[in-house]
């Protein structure tokens, strides 16, 4: 497995030498794009967050937009209000203009969630009148002429004596009240409730289809009789609206067979043009390590996904509970508050436990060397548990790649990803590393069985042992085997060598630079299984973990192709 390097860039390098290393923040590398390939070898972690394991403080329990449920007392519907007046204290932005946004005729079973129910059920009393004026009519009053309730959708007698659903006037009134308190800006995640408790009845009490959508591109509406609203508005829509509808089986699936309402949303305000800080306003994705996961233990560390969202002095988090992909931006949370302190790194308060105090330094933004299109920014993340630095990215698919690596079939097959190595003047270099597992029994090797090792490798510069192996740890690759759980570690079981990590040598064939790989022991009954996932972990000493990242990789086992391959 080799990898090509343009011959112009390399002379491009050698003509501006000393150029290629860079001292934080600036740097120049020369748009150097080796080929994704695999290359040839010589042949008790801390997570600064930790498991997702926090006390509630969502964007529902702060009570951002004061979701009222159909059934709330006046005195719920005081308190709601008081935490909505709280909010917008603290926001004290200014009122943006609306911009005109046409919307066509919304046509039921196109676009829509389907929703089975069964009904009748008892329509809730709620005291309107407890909502506040102000709260009632912001930002433009929303009347009950802007609701869709046509009178052949709630009364027309189908032959047979059997009757379309109904639609409750009342609990229409209710539900506009409630979604007139909701905020929506582009960009900034949004997350609120709607309990349809009551809207449709059937007076035969057949069991109802129920429907619901929103013109809101990045909205998503999820659930049954409560309707989950969430996620991120990609842009301005001056006229949102939330469309609800439902039919039994007796009047077949036309949109006159609908019984239809709209519900009125407050706009979706544009995006200021300030300039935002790198971090801010985007979705950003990064690695971590737990051994709890989706309330399985494991006796090792996994690798999985955490996204954040930094936007209007308002932190949002979220986490993977699957080891092959990262959240959804529906299911960021807020988790706290930022500011930009006066050298521009974002500090976050947070009553999340492992979140509390953090400062994040944005040490580097630069343009993937591997993953066209995807921009890395190198962050190393100050907080009392500890320090970690990490490659965040914006793109989903580009970090998920470092959780879905296909290895196992032929000898070295792996994916490179960017890398920054630190260099003795406090000055980094760009790279790649990766890492692959493949069982040599196949090829007969009376020495190796199973192979695994991590490769450090720059087209920029030689790498070697003596300059690198300093600020690591440990590391790990671990995962369900045959006969039980594979903990292999890079330290000699047996005592042939006393350093903590197995360093070794080669030169890049086609490159001509020193690179090194980390080898890893196993013994005999380590067999991998096809289909499983094994993480790896390279983990550097805590004195250098705001220099290095911790390399973490996610690797997909699969069965090796017969030898010779071809």
């Amino acid at each position: 497995m080799k990898s090509v390097v343009s011959k112009v860039a390399v002379s491009v390098m050698l003509a501006a030498s000393g150029w290629w290393l860079y001292q934080t923040p600036a740097v120049a590398f020369f748009g150097l794009e080796p080929t994704v390939n695999e290359l040839p070898k010589n042949s008790a972690s801390y997570s600064l967050l930790g498991p997702t394991n926090f006390p509630g403080i969502s964007a529902s329990d702060k009570t951002i937009a004061g979701i009222v449920e159909v059934g709330a007392s006046k005195q719920q519907v005081d308190t709601e209000q008081s935490q909505i007046d709280q909010h917008r204290l603290y926001e004290n932005r200014p009122q943006i203009g609306q911009q005109p946004l046409s919307s066509n005729e919304w046509q039921p079973e196109s676009g829509a969630q389907e929703i089975q129910s069964a009904t009748p059920l008892p329509t809730p009393a709620l005291n309107i009148s407890a909502l506040s004026a102000e709260a009632g009519n912001r930002a433009g009053v929303y009347e009950a002429s802007n609701i869709e309730v046509r009178s052949e959708d709630v009364n027309l007698e189908a032959a047979g004596g059997n009757h379309k659903p109904r639609v409750n006037p009342e609990v229409v009134k209710q539900l506009q009240a409630i979604v007139n308190q909701w905020t929506f800006s582009q960009d900034v995640p949004a997350r609120y409730s709607l309990s349809l408790n009551g809207l449709f009845t059937d007076p035969e009490g057949d069991a109802l289809t129920q429907q619901a959508s929103i013109n809101v591109a990045g909205l998503e509406v999820s659930g049954h009789n409560r309707l989950m609203i969430q996620g991120i508005p990609q842009s301005p829509v001056s006229t949102p609206v939330l469309r609800l509808a439902a039919r039994d089986d007796y009047h077949g699936t036309s949109q006159a067979a609908w019984a239809n309402v709209s519900l009125s949303l407050p706009a979706v305000e544009p995006r200021t043009d300030e300039l935002l800080h790198p971090l801010e306003g985007e979705t950003l994705y990064r690695l971590e390590t737990t051994q709890l996961l989706a309330g399985v233990y494991y006796n090792y560390e996994v690798v999985y996904c955490e996204a954040w969202r930094f936007i209007d002095g308002i932190a949002y988090f979220a986490a993977s509970e699957s080891r092959t992909q990262c959240p959804l931006d529906a299911q960021l949370r807020e988790i706290g508050y930022y500011n930009l302190a006066d050298n521009n790194d974002l500090l976050l308060s947070s009553n999340a436990e492992g979140m509390r105090l953090q400062r994040w330094e944005l040490k580097k933004e630069y343009p993937s060397a591997l993953q066209p299109g995807v921009t890395n920014f190198f962050t190393t993340v100050y907080g009392h548990a500890g320090n970690e630095t990490y490659t965040l990215q914006e793109s989903k698919s580009a970090m998920e790649a470092r959780l879905n690596v296909r290895t196992g079939e032929y000898v070295y097959q792996m994916r490179e990803f960017d890398y920054l190595y630190p260099q003795a003047n406090g000055q980094y270099v760009l790279g790649q590393v990766g890492n692959y597992i493949y069982d040599r029994s196949v090829m007969d090797d009376p020495y190796v069985v199973m192979d695994s090792d991590l490769n450090m490798q720059s087209w920029l510069t030689d790498l070697s042992c003596a300059q690198l192996l300093p600020y690591w740890q440990s590391n790990t690759l671990a995962g369900q085997g045959e006969t039980g759980d594979i903990v292999s570690m890079s330290d000699n079981p047996w005592g042939e060598n006393m350093d903590p990590i197995q360093c070794g040598e080669t030169k890049h064939p086609d490159w001509q630079k020193e690179y090194l790989y980390m080898g890893l022991h196993y013994n005999d009954y380590d067999k991998f299984v096809p289909g499983e996932i094994y993480s790896y972990v390279l983990k550097p000493k805590p004195e250098f973990s705001h220099i290095v990242e911790e390399i973490k990789l996610n690797l997909h086992y699969h069965e090796p192709w017969p030898w010779p391959h071809k």
